[in-house]
């Protein structure tokens, strides 16, 4: 529900945790068909990722007396060169009278396959309850259908996990997302109000460097549905001395 998904990578794949080397804290708002009034959809997430276990720096982590620049960590073993990365998120959503609130933790270990590449798995658990607001819906003649409702249980809490692999560098990325790897409805709707899951998602990015000064970052993140339909989000960010940046996205919901 981001229409920002290249701010919350981990949201859509867990390996993502901690790839980051500063804590990562991020908070969207996401207000769209205002015409609707109070039915308009809503969107809010809470984000935050860093790092459980930083990789072992001889340069900055020895006790020696020599030029730092002289000692390196390349001839540690890979377990001192690991990443593990953790995060998490807090979301809410409404769309009309369907409300949505959950959250999830992702865990993540990176190994350095060599100097410049990393290949990260994560792990994800995700809580999450959806309710029909029965009490929002104005009905000029109730029939038999709204006695119903009333009367019925409308929401429904599930718990899910998935499973993510990326490989990257410093210049480029690429993921795969299976999801879910696991689903569980701990509180079930008599409405069947059944979670239209993705089947799997992938991620994509580069680095380019434009000049000195400008630095272009393009990325995909292709979602598969269950109906084998894609939604394919295209994102392009140019940063100035990395400093300052702006980003331009186009979602294709014809992809499939």
């Amino acid at each position: 529900n981001n229409a920002q998904s290249f701010q919350f990578m981990p949201l859509f794949n867990p390996a993502f945790a901690g790839i980051e080397s500063f804590n990562d804290l991020k908070f969207s708002y996401r207000y769209q068909w205002s015409g609707f009034g109070s039915y308009s959809p809503k969107f809010i997430n809470l984000s935050y990722n860093t790092r459980l276990i930083e990789p072992l720096d001889l340069a900055y982590n020895s006790l020696r007396l020599s030029d730092p620049s002289a000692v390196s960590s390349e001839n540690l073993p890979s377990s001192k060169r690991m990443i593990h990365g953790i995060g998490g998120n807090i979301f809410h959503s409404q769309i009309g009278v369907l409300k949505s609130v959950g959250a999830n933790i992702n865990y993540s270990v990176h190994y350095p396959v060599n100097k410049k590449t990393r290949l990260a798995v994560g792990l994800s658990l995700l809580l999450e309850n959806r309710k029909l607001d029965v009490g929002e819906l104005t009905v000029r003649d109730p029939d038999q259908f709204y006695d119903h409702l009333l009367g019925s249980s409308t929401s429904q809490t599930d718990l899910n996990a998935r499973a993510g692999v990326l490989i990257y560098s410093e210049n480029y990325y690429f993921g795969f997302t299976y999801l879910p790897l696991v689903y569980t409805v701990l509180e079930a709707s008599e409405m069947a109000m059944t979670q239209p899951f993705y089947r799997m998602s992938v991620q994509a990015g580069v680095k380019l460097l434009l000049n000195a000064d400008v630095t272009l970052k393009p990325s995909i993140v292709a979602l598969m549905q269950v109906n084998n339909k894609l939604v394919v989000d295209y994102h392009a960010k140019a940063f100035f001395r990395e400093h300052i940046w702006f980003g331009l996205t186009y979602r294709d919901i014809k992809s499939g």
